[in-house]
Formats: structure tokens, sequence, C-alpha cells
């Protein structure tokens, strides 16, 4: 059984790794670099992570927790309202990404833009998404979101449109601003999209 000291020593090992890896970038950083850094042995890093791989996936782990948690409290929380709600979770959610994904170096970058370190994580992106189909689900409940509108299928499109906002970013911007937008352009025009997503929420199947 691990003990909180174990884990303390754990998330030095993770945090310190984080900066090595956004530094110097994950291909190249070495566990004995990652030992030095935190003037430890390497049997003592190695009997903590038995690879980099393992230091990389509880960061990943990490980010992907804070993410399903903070939504999650926010769903819980909401009493009426409930597509503002959502917008404001939508908010959360491709923001929290940005502010902790600086640039594609950043090891939680690879949880979007890596399929195999993705694919170690979808049970964490179903829980997300479950999450987002509640909260619609809430608003078809409360009458809000028309009875006509699936809260399954509206989730699935809204995720879809939402991808262009999270890493990679990969967007058609060509010359403009390729790659991971600044930071004022970024909240414009996610302010647009998710303005554009609550007025259309609130019309769907009423006509």
């Amino acid at each position: 059984m691990k003990t909180d000291l174990d884990i303390s020593k754990e998330q030095k090992i993770v945090l310190t790794a984080r900066q090595l890896f956004l530094n110097n970038g994950y291909e190249k950083t070495t566990m004995e670099e990652i030992a030095r850094s935190l003037s430890i042995g390497k049997g003592t890093l190695y009997a903590s992570f038995p690879n980099k791989e393992e230091i990389l996936l509880a960061i990943c782990n990490n980010h992907i927790n804070y993410l399903r948690d903070i939504l999650q409290q926010k769903m819980e929380e909401a009493k009426s309202d409930y597509l503002q709600s959502l917008i404001d979770m939508l908010h959360i959610y491709i923001n929290s990404v940005y502010q902790e994904v600086q640039s594609l170096r950043t090891p939680e970058a690879l949880i979007y833009a890596d399929q195999k370190v993705q694919a170690r994580f979808a049970d964490r992106f179903i829980e997300i998404k479950r999450i987002f189909q509640g909260m619609l689900q809430k608003a078809v409940d409360s009458g809000e979101l028309s009875s006509a509108a699936n809260a399954v299928d509206v989730c699935e499109v809204i995720l879809a449109t939402l991808t262009s906002f999270l890493p990679p970013y990969e967007r058609d911007f060509g010359e403009l601003h390729p790659g991971r937008p600044p930071k004022d352009i970024f909240e414009r025009e996610s302010k647009i999209l998710t303005d554009l997503l609550l007025q259309g929420l609130r019309a769907y199947g009423r006509s």
C-alpha cells in the first residue's frame, strides 16, 4: 500500500518530468535526466515509474481527471437554465485545455494529438461526454430544449464542433495564425461559437 510520502514523491516526479518534457520534448527527455533533476537515484525513480511512458500517462491522467471532476461539479450544481450551464461547461472545457496545453510540446497535448495515448483514456473521455449528455437531458426534461431533441445525438454534434478548439488545433487559419491560436483570437472565436450554439439549441425543434 502506498503511503502519503510515496504519493508526494510520485507527484514531485510527475511535476518535474512534465517541465522537462515541456522544455526538451518528451522523446528527448531521459529517465536519467529526470532522476538527476530530482537529485534522486535512478533506482528510486524506477521504483515509482518503470518507464518514461508511465510518467507521461500519469501527467495525462491528472489532466483528464481534473477536467472530468470540474465538469461533474458544474453539472451537479446547476439548478436551472441548464442550456446556459451547458455553455459555461463548454467554456470551462476548452479554456482549461487551452490554459494547460500551452504548446504542442506540452505533455497533455498528446492526450488529444496522439491516438495511442488518447486510446488509454477513452473511458475518461466517455465519462466527460456523459456529463455533457446529462446536462442536455436536464435541459430537455425542464423544457428548455425541445423534446424533439435527442441528447445523445446533440451532444455528439456539439463535441465534434469543438474539436477545432482542442489540440492540435487543426483549423483553417491559412497564414494568419496556424496551430494554437493567440489567446485573444481563441477567446473571441470560442465566444462566437458558444453563443451560436446557445441560440441554436434554444431554437432547435421549435419550428
